[in-house]
């Protein structure tokens, strides 16, 4: 149960950080962020992790039960951790939106 609530919480922690990230000049420049025209770009960067949240736990939900808690809970985490990468690589904008939607 304990890796289940640090991946809660590792999670949680990435969604409510990012917030800190994209108000710094290097995020907005090299995703091409900067000026008050792309705030509905940037609003979406940040929002756009619920979908993936949405669609992976309906995936969660329907092989969970096939997997087994500590299968479903290495599959999850190594999910996460492509859409880290994804984000953490990305120099464009569709890149954050997908590694986004992944880390969801």
């Amino acid at each position: 149960m304990s890796i289940c609530n640090l991946e809660t919480a590792h999670d949680i922690n990435i969604q409510f950080n990012l917030g800190g990230v994209v108000i710094t000049q290097d995020f907005l420049v090299s995703h091409d962020l900067v000026g008050p025209t792309k705030t509905t770009a940037l609003s979406t960067v940040t929002a756009i992790y619920d979908i993936g949240c949405f669609f992976g736990a309906l995936v969660a939900f329907t092989i969970g039960e096939r997997l087994g808690r500590k299968n479903a809970i290495l599959l999850g985490t190594t999910i996460m951790a492509v859409g880290a990468i994804l984000q953490t690589s990305s120099f464009s904008l569709a890149q954050m939106f997908v590694g986004r939607i992944v880390l969801g």
